[in-house]
């Protein structure tokens, strides 16, 4: 049991370094996530309604 204690209290001392790795690597992830989602939906809508319509195309060529 103390051995148990023991090993508690030595990993219970870099509870912030795993808080550290944790939260960089959800929040790389995540920014990861939404710039690749962005900036594929935003890179769509653009061709699409700005480059495609009947105005813009001939302007565009």
């Amino acid at each position: 049991m103390s051995n148990y204690l023991f090993l508690f209290l030595f990993l219970f001392r870099f509870r912030y370094i795993y808080y550290f790795f944790f939260f960089t690597t959800t929040t790389f992830f995540l920014i990861n996530y939404l710039c690749f989602f962005l900036l594929f939906w935003f890179n769509f809508f653009f061709w699409f309604f700005y480059c495609f319509n009947c105005f813009n195309f001939f302007f565009f060529i």
